[in-house]
């Protein structure tokens, strides 16, 4: 895993990220993942910290596509999507 802290200009803390791998992701969340994305491979995990609440950032693939899931309060979301030069 690995951490990173961002701080605004102040110094005060704005966010905090844990990047992972797939083999990190929570049970739940990654049945989810697989439940609605199950031909794409999870690349890379991240959790990000903020305001007392946590947002998961999921970059997926298949053979065509990438794509940039969000799950924030139990709603899944796909919020970037490109399309693979083969």
């Amino acid at each position: 895993m690995q951490t990173s802290v961002a701080y605004d200009r102040k110094g005060k803390w704005h966010h905090t990220t844990n990047n992972y791998k797939e083999d990190k992701l929570a049970e739940g969340v990654w049945e989810d993942i697989k439940n609605s994305y199950g031909t794409y491979e999870i690349l890379k995990v991240s959790e990000v910290y903020f305001d007392n609440e946590m947002v998961y950032m999921i970059l997926i693939q298949n053979k065509y596509n990438i794509k940039m899931i969000r799950i924030y309060d139990g709603n899944m979301e796909e919020v970037e999507h490109y399309k693979r030069l083969n």
